[in-house]
């Protein structure tokens, strides 16, 4: 998996590509530290290019929305492709996580802005 990051309407975006699972769990908590010590109000996760994700894509995910809600942080994930939406839909992830079908519709969100 690759990360990159960017700016955009004040937010703080992570760009994902690959896969997202156990192997790469290092890589994404060192992206997601490194993004919350910079005290963005919005961290979107941008998936268009992530193919698969596991369970412990899930957990991570979970656990950095626990960790950016204790500093007032949102946490949102964009541009999902069909078989990584059905994963977060089969878990009820919608119930952690704000999803949107498309990096400006996150961006736009009252609720992350």
């Amino acid at each position: 998996m690759k990360i990159s990051e960017s700016y955009r309407e004040g937010a703080l975006i992570l760009t994902l590509s690959g896969r997202f699972d156990f192997t790469t769990q290092k890589m994404f908590r060192d992206a997601m530290k490194g993004a919350q010590q910079k005290s963005p109000h919005h961290i979107v996760i941008d998936l268009r290019d992530v193919s698969f994700v596991d369970s412990t894509a899930l957990g991570l995910i979970a656990l950095g929305h626990q960790n950016l809600n204790k500093d007032n942080v949102k946490l949102s994930l964009a541009n999902p492709q069909a078989s990584v939406q059905q994963v977060f839909d089969l878990a009820d992830f919608s119930q952690m996580a704000r999803l949107f079908p498309t990096l400006e519709e996150a961006l736009a969100s009252p609720a992350c802005i």
